[in-house]
């Protein structure tokens, strides 16, 4: 700890001097009665804090002491001390009623620096008040900061505030002196340590605590003059974990907008990690703990941004569609031999950095009698072609495949039962993956492949597709308000023929100015030319609705309002007309489960960076969120749960979902300055709420219906039924037979379940489930159990029969 005795020193003896003088003018007058003079005070940005313990019940206390003094004078002269009586500040000095009427500034005699950590602390700002009138009320304001935590441990606790100026030093005051970093020993519960900072203005500044020198956590800070800063409950750094990096080529899966994942597990535990290609050198990499030994490859559905396995129903058909591909069990390569290269569909294998032989990307032809070779075709322009190929009157069916491999190939879409489907020469055939055989007639032609669009053609030889004069249009997209960092267009037509490929689509590289607004160009396949359009923008994870275009026989200009489309009626002129003090829509978006995670674009108030989403239905006890619109980049959460209504809570970047207790109509409102959130009933006013900063009350769940769901019952609807215990508060299932794997869901249904993690049998501490997890639960080991199941934690137990019930 560094002391700041000489600030001190200077302090005391400037107050004293300034106390203890009297003038040359005051010994001589003679004295003067007088029935003393009063005034109230209020401190009104209620910072004056500390823990009153008196009663045994911890509470905040905020009021003035008796003893408390304040100093009352006018410019250049002597001020006098007015002292706390327990209802105001009095003064009964002589001649102090010569302050009545006059200009007087008001600061404090002594900040009683007495503090000990879960005590006050307190300094005032010199406050000037006009025309000083007796009994009259005063608002006061505090240069105090506070740090606000809790700690029930044994260790000792440092705090530091480091200010990013040099010449505004961040000052703590605990048991009588200042300190630039502080150590706290034996204290435990909910605290306050003060703090001042030299400037009075927002200055940024870094947080740090240490818990017996091991620095825990830190963060920055926007510091201001009179605040407190809740740093939450204080927990010990978690000790490192070894890890090892496994590297992933995609190969042929890097296709049609998919992302990566790695499932991961060892004996006892098992994690889902997501692959990234930061670089952008086409290998794929992630960090898994190095205690883990196996590994799943993952090709994940770009519809969803978390991991999970399919979901299926009780017919065992897919319901959600998460994973596209996977590879077999695989144990975790070793260094050097720790890159995994896809070679197929199915297979891959280990390697070093230098690679093994992947297929190369080709579009060839097969059949006309020859099933097994490809033909290849040559890329001219937008088409691969393959001129002058010469039909005879029998073997005259053929398809068109990726790779030389029956993994992606192409042909007509048709209910026909037979096996081929014939075409004809100069027409326009939009092919599908694995459809039928195309037949053509006895004759020579040169072919034309359009891969991005799948548009087939079998000319008249030394004629080409543009020749045939089916006009092709664009679509223009402008967006405003909106934070995408690329523009998919994914297109489907009224029988569900993708038009600008699988999903999300494809990516917009054309751009296009006009009248200084910039557009994102799409050139539409001639085979969606006429088609009735439906649309979806997306950047591969955020989208917007469905949007129905129309019949696609002209150019179309469109305007992307956050997550919004609508039609462009003026393209030199398609942002929306800005009213002066009209709301406006912002780039932050409510999402939760009430709009099943997408965006609800909140708009601008009168209020510099508050925005509100008014009118919003939500649910008893479901989730929502802040989020940037159109992705989840940045999001505000609160370690604060269960809100009531008309209140305010911090929030955090990153932080948890929020739950909201009662089912209403509400008016949310994010506060970006100062990270709150407002949960306001529609049409009141957010100032009158109050802060909630602890979590409200949780669901009464002794009425619910849970059971475990898995391989022990086929997956079937004749769950394990989990028991309300009353007398530990948890459900209980006593005697299941645990099999393989499984999940714990409500109400015999897919809506609500929890998994995603391996429980290790009669482990003490219960094992946090994942809400709505792709991925299911299994036991360390099979057998017959008692599970016990918190759904207020989310926490599982299973333990061997006849053993102890857990503790929560």
């Amino acid at each position: 700890m560094r002391k700041f005795w000489n600030l001190m020193l200077v302090a005391l003896v400037t107050l004293g001097a300034a106390a203890c003088t009297d003038t040359e003018e005051n010994v001589d007058k003679a004295p003067e009665q007088s029935a003393g003079l009063s005034f109230y005070a209020e401190i009104v940005d209620g910072t004056r804090a500390y823990i009153d313990d008196t009663d045994g019940d911890k509470t905040w206390n905020t009021i003035w002491e008796e003893g408390d003094s304040l100093h009352v004078g006018t410019t250049g002269n002597d001020p006098f001390v007015f002292t706390y009586d327990g209802e105001k500040f009095t003064c009964t000095t002589n001649g102090v009623r010569s302050l009545l009427g006059q200009d007087v500034t008001i600061s404090a005699m002594n900040p009683n620096r007495d503090s000990k950590a879960g005590k006050k602390g307190w300094s005032i700002t010199s406050t000037t008040v006009e025309n000083f009138e007796e009994n009259a009320t005063v608002n006061l304001t505090s240069d105090t900061s506070f740090l606000r935590y809790t700690y029930n441990g044994d260790s000792d606790i440092t705090f530091t505030v480091k200010s990013a100026a040099p010449n505004n030093t961040c000052v703590f005051q605990y048991e009588d002196d200042l300190y630039e970093d502080v150590t706290i020993s034996g204290v435990k519960g909910e605290n306050f340590i003060a703090f001042w900072t030299q400037s009075l203005q927002a200055i940024s500044a870094t947080l740090s605590y240490s818990i017996d020198g091991v620095k825990c956590k830190e963060t920055e800070l926007s510091l201001v003059a009179g605040k407190i800063y809740n740093l939450g409950i204080l927990t010990e750094a978690k000790p490192e974990v070894e890890m090892t990096t496994v590297y992933f080529s995609p190969s042929v899966w890097n296709v049609d907008g998919a992302w990566f994942s790695a499932h991961v597990w060892n004996a006892s535990e098992s994690s889902d990690v997501k692959l990234t290609d930061e670089d952008a050198d086409g290998i794929y990499e992630c960090e898994v703990p190095a205690d883990m030994t196996n590994i799943i490859f993952c090709r994940m559905n770009p519809a969803y941004t978390e991991f999970g396995w399919d979901v299926k129903d009780e017919n065992d058909q897919v319901v959600e569609d998460h994973l596209w591909n996977q590879t077999a069990d695989l144990e975790i390569g070793i260094a050097p031999n720790n890159y995994y290269y896809i070679t197929d569909w199915e297979t891959g294998e280990w390697s070093d950095e230098n690679g093994v032989k992947v297929p190369e990307f080709s579009v060839g032809i097969v059949g006309f009698g020859n099933w097994e070779v490809d033909t290849d075709m040559t890329l001219e322009g937008d088409y691969y072609t393959l001129k002058g190929v010469a039909v005879a009157a029998t073997n005259n069916t053929f398809k068109i495949r990726i790779s030389d491999s029956w993994a992606e190939n192409y042909g007509i879409s048709s209910a026909d039962s037979a096996e081929a489907v014939a075409i004809n020469k100069d027409t326009m055939y939009a092919l599908v993956q694995d459809g039928k055989n195309m037949q053509l007639a006895e004759g020579t032609y040169d072919l034309y492949f359009n891969y991005t669009t799948k548009e087939f053609y079998a000319m008249t030889p030394g004629t080409t597709p543009d020749e045939l004069g089916v006009p092709q249009y664009k679509i223009y997209v402008h967006p405003y308000n909106n934070v995408w960092t690329k523009y998919n267009l994914y297109s489907w037509d009224a029988v569900n023929t993708q038009l600008t490929g699988g999903w999300p689509g494809t990516t917009s590289t054309v751009t296009e100015t006009i009248n200084g607004y910039t557009y994102y160009v799409w050139t539409m396949p001639r085979s969606a030319t006429g088609a009735s359009l439906n649309i979806i923008l997306n950047d591969g994870t955020a989208q917007t609705p469905d949007f129905a275009l129309g019949t696609l026989n002209k150019d179309y200009y469109l305007l992307l309002n956050g997550s919004g489309l609508s039609i462009v009626e003026d393209k030199e002129n398609p942002e929306p007309e800005v009213i002066e003090g009209e709301p406006q829509p912002s780039t932050w978006a409510l999402a939760g489960e009430f709009n099943d995670w997408g965006d609800k674009v909140m708009y601008t108030t009168d209020v510099d960076n508050l925005f509100v989403a008014k009118s919003v239905t939500i649910g008893a006890y479901k989730e929502i969120k802040i989020k940037e619109v159109g992705n989840w980049n940045v999001s505000y959460g609160a370690g604060t749960n269960y809100l009531n209504a008309n209140i305010w809570a911090k929030i955090a970047s990153g932080g948890g979902n929020i739950s909201i207790i009662n089912a209403d109509v509400y008016d949310i409102y994010f506060d970006y300055n100062n990270k709150r959130i407002y949960v306001m009933k529609e049409g009141v006013d957010y100032t009158t709420a109050t802060e909630q900063s602890t979590n409200g009350a949780a669901p009464d769940l002794s009425g619910a219906s849970w059971g475990l769901c898995g391989e022990h019952n086929n997956w079937g609807s004749n769950d394990t039924p989990l028991v309300w215990d009353g007398t530990i508060l948890m459900y209980v299932a006593k005697n299941a037979k645990i099999t393989g794997e499984f999940k714990v869901r409500a109400d015999k249904s897919w809506s609500t379940n929890y998994g995603g993690k391996t429980i290790t049998v009669d482990a003490a501490a219960g094992t946090v489930l994942t809400s709505n997890a792709g991925s299911n639960c299994k036991a360390s080991k099979t057998g017959t159990y008692d599970v016990y199941w918190d759904f207020s934690t989310k926490k599982i137990w299973i333990k061997t029969p006849g053993s102890a019930a857990p503790t929560k």
